[in-house]
């Protein structure tokens, strides 16, 4: 609300990443101050979550993907946290958003899947810390997946670039490298901010 009312917004680091706020703001902007337009992204969010199984149906099939809809219908978690604002659902459908782009991308090899899943990576990033930890478990799991096919025989190191898990392990390090940069400076007792 202070961003649309143009008080001025600042980041907290207590308060999580700011696209929850930007994107609160905007509905703001939009349908007016209203209690209803609070829950806006996250009612959205909450029913894309549940109609996301419909995209996995190559991988759990039709009714896998309508059995896993409709226990996520009825999901006491997915219900609670989609009815207020807090970065929990935000997390949850970027997250599906990595994890869709990553096994589209390992499938077919479009280049555009790869696209989708940074994407996912950078609104997580601007919403909540958590992520950092869902990206070391991505990143630990896509080197290993490249050095299992290392080990069963991807010798060359051109082959082992025109691996699409090594493609997945690298955008995943390369969008991480720059916050954990800051991170590691910083516990090193240099600021980065100071110069």
């Amino acid at each position: 609300f202070y961003e649309y009312d143009r008080w001025g917004y600042q980041h907290d680091p207590l308060m999580h990443g700011p696209l929850l706020f930007h994107l609160t703001a905007l509905g703001y902007w939009l349908f007016g101050v209203t209690d209803a337009t609070a829950r806006l992204w996250p009612a959205l969010l909450g029913i894309a979550i549940v109609a996301s199984p419909w995209f996995f149906r190559a991988w759990v099939g039709r009714r896998g993907a309508a059995a896993t809809s409709l226990f996520l219908l009825i999901s006491p978690t997915i219900l609670y946290y989609s009815r207020f604002i807090r970065h929990d659902i935000f997390l949850a459908a970027w997250t599906l958003l990595i994890v869709y782009g990553i096994w589209r991308y390992l499938q077919r090899a479009q280049i555009g899947y790869l696209y989708l899943a940074g994407a996912g990576l950078a609104l997580a990033f601007s919403q909540k810390e958590v992520i950092y930890l869902l990206s070391l478990i991505f990143f630990i799991f896509f080197v290993l997946v490249t050095l299992f096919q290392v080990v069963r025989g991807l010798r060359s190191v051109a082959a082992i670039r025109a691996s699409r898990a090594w493609h997945v392990a690298v955008m995943i390090g390369l969008l991480v490298l720059p916050f954990t940069t800051a991170m590691i400076l910083h516990l090193v007792g240099h600021d980065p901010a100071a110069g």
